[in-house]
């Protein structure tokens, strides 16, 4: 028996990226879309859909290979529930790594805006209670 599938069936790919990328920035609220804007014009598709794609397009170069393990997880067929231990040894998985990068990401953000004088310590403040509020919600619901 010879058995085959096509790879495209279980992976994104490019065209799926793109849409998931200009589907959800047309789901932004207004200062959402203000700050994307800032770094990205989000009415170029193809600005959109390289921005989309960049992160495979990455770990597909030598310097990008060990983000690999970043873009899935593996739960194993059968069960019901993500349990870290088990489906995401060393942090090596998508979940792991989405709170590694927001982390960084908004140490990055707060840094900048305490140097442009654009942040106070109340806004500080803020910005830690939703980190650490997101933080609980994530670990309670895995």
């Amino acid at each position: 028996m010879l058995l085959g599938f096509n790879t495209q069936c279980v992976a994104w790919s490019h065209d799926g990226h793109s849409a998931v990328g200009i589907l959800t920035v047309d789901q932004l609220n207004a200062d959402a879309l203000l700050e994307l804007g800032k770094i990205i014009d989000t009415q170029d598709e193809k600005a959109l859909s390289k921005a989309c794609n960049w992160p495979d397009e990455l770990r597909e170069t030598e310097e990008g290979d060990s983000t690999s393990p970043f873009h899935y997880i593996n739960i194993p067929r059968g069960s019901l529930t993500y349990l870290k231990a088990r489906d995401c040894p060393e942090k090596q998985c998508v979940t792991e790594a989405i709170k590694h990068y927001e982390t960084q990401f908004i140490i990055a953000y707060v840094d900048a805006h305490r140097e442009m004088g654009l942040i106070n310590e109340r806004k500080l403040d803020e910005i830690v209670e939703f980190v650490l509020h997101h933080h609980v919600y994530t670990i309670e619901e895995f």
